[in-house]
């Protein structure tokens, strides 16, 4: 048996098929990364993770197919033969393992050379899982669901889940994912360039956040005003009815710090979020804005939507010409962190355009510092409703002198 006292952030692995990566960040955190054979599991941005990895001090053992590392805090076992990660705090008392890992290439479309990402972890039997974000499943613990993870109307969801045994997991996936808590725990996303995911190791429900807040930053505060209480309903149906709520709310004394006006402010269906007050209800909005803010002291929230109905604008306008841009290809590189109070410039710029096809650059950058946050590059073609590519050259020559004007 070997022994080694070791201080370091990474220890890499060629493991049979794929390469594998464990970065301790804190004695009680530690990264695991998994690529494709062949490839480094390598990260170019990171858009939640803020943190460096701190200079732990780890003892590591060899012993037949097994690697140890081991922490103040934690003990990490690697099986070089399944290339399986297990985790046990510091008195050796096992807390979780992996199970089964994959890595499916992708062969067609927009997020070819990637892959679906796929990994699993073995609870116990009557072990709860907590987090996965807000629900309207009406529990707790969140063993025996099966679900895609994607933002919703009604649900909105989180990478991080909780164990009553002192651990949390952060799954870095930012791609559609699917949730399989009914017999230990998978997920699968459906776009990665690798397995990529942290455990946390607390102790206890604070100890796993304040682990994650240690990897992902200070979090400022918002606006003081936005932690009172805001009302809400499915939706006010006239100015008249919102205006009556708050001050209904003001006469009885009863604390209100924002009122939210829901849909159909835009009118029927045809102007779905038009983002305008088109409904014959909210003719005088302007005046209801007004007395929320300076009658009533009061804030205001307005929901638009990500559609358009045929009678907004913005419909109507892409109706016209009959064409969309369809994106083909996105990077980004991060930079720097942006905060809530900080406000960022989007600058943009048309790099490249042959008619068929046209290049975008984009920076963003903070406006008081000039501070990059990130860059990036997208490519677009063109094509007409029916899905077909079109030459803008050959079929709308009167908005070539346009695109040459944004270069």
């Amino acid at each position: 048996m070997k022994k080694a006292l070791l201080t370091l952030t990474s220890l890499l692995m060629s493991l049979g098929l794929a390469a594998q990566v464990i970065t301790f960040y804190t004695p009680q955190t530690v990264r695991v990364q998994k690529a494709a054979a062949g490839q480094a599991p390598v990260r170019k941005y990171n858009f939640v993770v803020t943190t460096q990895p701190e200079a732990v001090k780890v003892k590591t053992t060899t012993k037949g197919d097994f690697v140890t590392y081991a922490s103040s805090a934690l003990v990490v076992t690697v099986n070089t033969r399944t290339q399986q990660v297990s985790f046990a705090d510091a008195k050796g008392r096992a807390l979780v393992a992996e199970g089964a890992m994959s890595l499916t290439p992708i062969a067609e479309g927009p997020d070819q050379g990637s892959y679906r990402v796929r990994q699993s972890w073995a609870l116990a039997d009557d072990e709860p899982l907590y987090g996965v974000g807000l629900l309207q499943n009406g529990k707790m613990s969140q063993r025996g669901e099966k679900r895609l993870m994607t933002q919703s109307n009604l649900e909105d969801f989180a990478n991080v889940f909780q164990s009553v045994k002192g651990y949390g997991i952060f799954w870095d996936n930012y791609s559609p994912t699917e949730l399989d808590s009914r017999s230990g725990l998978t997920l699968e996303s459906q776009v990665g360039e690798g397995v990529d995911y942290y455990f946390m190791y607390g102790g206890s429900a604070d100890g796993v956040i304040r682990e994650l807040r240690h990897l992902t930053g200070r979090s400022p505060m918002l606006p003081l005003w936005t932690y009172g209480f805001h009302q809400s309903r499915e939706r006010y149906k006239s100015q008249e009815e919102l205006l009556e709520v708050v001050d209904t709310y003001r006469r009885l004394g009863v604390p209100l710090d924002g009122i939210i006006q829901d849909w159909q402010y835009w009118g029927s269906n045809y102007n779905w979020n038009a983002m305008e007050f088109l409904n014959e209800n909210f003719q005088g909005a302007q005046r209801m804005i007004d007395q929320v803010h300076q009658k009533y002291h009061a804030h205001m929230s307005i929901s638009i939507w990500a559609s358009f109905g045929p009678f907004t604008k913005g419909y109507k306008q892409m109706e016209e010409l009959q064409v969309f841009s369809q994106m083909v290809s996105l990077s980004i590189e991060y930079r720097s962190p942006a905060k809530f109070e900080e406000k960022v410039v989007v600058e943009t710029k048309l790099v490249s355009y042959d008619g068929n096809q046209m290049e975008i650059a984009y920076r963003i950058y903070d406006k008081t510092t000039g501070e990059d946050r990130a860059i990036a590059k997208s490519k677009h073609c063109f094509m007409n409703y029916s899905g077909i590519p079109i030459s803008m050259k050959r079929i709308y020559p009167e908005l070539e002198t346009k695109f040459f004007e944004f270069k």
